[in-house]
């Protein structure tokens, strides 16, 4: 029979890698919103980036953090070949 101590270390050790990813995914979304203000798109751009953006709200919401992540990755990699706003 296994320990609930062992349930009850597994449970905290994971906990905060959880927590840890779900700050990086918000933290991520107000780094794009705060690129986009900062860029110059085409509407096609924005576009795209809004639909990732949108799709890595939807992962937030469903607690998929990683996949927020890479998605918010995504978009920022589309803003990074944009010019800056003068």
């Amino acid at each position: 029979m296994k320990s609930p101590a062992l349930f009850i270390s597994a449970a905290l050790l994971f906990a905060p890698a959880a927590f840890a990813q779900e700050d990086q995914c918000e933290a991520r979304l107000d780094q794009l919103d705060e690129a986009m203000d900062q860029r110059e798109l085409t509407d096609a751009e924005e576009d795209q980036i809004d639909q990732l953006r949108d799709q890595a709200e939807e992962y937030k919401d469903s607690e998929r953090y990683s996949d927020c992540i890479s998605t918010v990755d995504q978009a920022m990699q589309m803003l990074n070949t944009a010019p800056m706003k003068e």
